[in-house]
């Protein structure tokens, strides 16, 4: 019983990782909404958003604004969903770098940049 409620739920989490990335798939083909993102992202005032966060994540503000930048950089190249699912790994891999030797480091360090780029999502 123990392992069909695994099963379940493991599938469970899969078919809605899938119905995410079929949504998003349809929203990154469509320019239109790519330019409407663009356009209500360069509305937000980031520098006001960095100064509530930093409080709690004390991140680099040069950090989060070359994340900023990157992020418009590549949602104005209208790129797929396999390249954003690229650009996001290279962010946690440039981020998590300097842990990477240190196995008992790693998994907070990686907690806390998720814990983070919540409060910028």
């Amino acid at each position: 019983v123990v392992c069909i409620g695994s099963f379940s739920q493991t599938l469970r989490r899969y078919t809605s990782l899938n119905h995410l990335a079929q949504a998003a798939r349809a929203v990154l083909q469509n320019s239109a909404q790519i330019n409407q993102m663009l356009s209500d992202l360069n509305r937000v005032d980031f520098t006001n958003v960095q100064e509530q966060a930093s409080w709690v994540c004390q991140c680099e503000d040069r950090v989060v604004q070359r994340l900023e930048q990157d992020f418009k950089a590549t949602l104005q190249q209208q790129n797929s969903l396999e390249q954003w699912a690229s650009w996001l790994d290279g962010v946690v891999s440039q981020v998590l770098k300097p842990y990477e030797q240190n196995p008992v480091s790693l998994p907070k360090a990686a907690k806390v940049f998720l814990l983070n780029w919540s409060f910028y999502r």
